[in-house]
């Protein structure tokens, strides 16, 4: 790996680091809801989006595709499919955060390791990066809405 390349790689994983858990310029995904009740978790935003465990269950459904992109394999993603938490009770919801947590950290790991950058590895970094911004920014309307 180039010099070039270390420096993106660890900028990009230091970046999923900071959406997910840091307090910076604003609130990491797992900060948000950590501190959320299952039962908040599980209700269904007034404007017809999922719950905010559907929020969280979708986004750990894409990284754990986004992987397998990284990998080289030729997966396809289902929306649907990445939508079918809803509920949860409150071991569910903490399995829930601790899965994402481990995901999000494995992916990281995963993007400081590539040795041969492509384009199709920096669009499925950029694409994930990009994914988990806009839903930590859906989780908290959606817990707003639903307080």
């Amino acid at each position: 790996m180039s010099e070039q390349e270390r420096i993106v790689a660890t900028a990009l994983a230091q970046q999923l680091h900071t959406v997910v858990f840091e307090e910076d310029w604003f609130k990491g995904l797992l900060l948000h809801v950590q501190d959320v009740s299952a039962e908040h978790a599980s209700r269904s935003n007034p404007g017809g989006t999922s719950s905010a465990a559907g929020q969280v269950g979708h986004v750990l459904y894409w990284l754990r595709l986004g992987q397998r992109w990284l990998k080289g394999e030729d997966v396809e993603g289902d929306q649907n499919d990445s939508f079918t938490t809803t509920h949860v009770n409150g071991a569910q919801w903490q399995a829930l955060q601790a899965e994402l947590q481990a995901e999000v950290e494995s992916f990281q790991q995963a993007v400081v390791a590539i040795q041969d950058w492509d384009s199709r590895k920096l669009n499925t970094v950029l694409n994930q990066l990009t994914h988990l911004a806009y839903h930590a920014g859906s989780i908290i309307q959606i817990l707003k809405a639903t307080a």
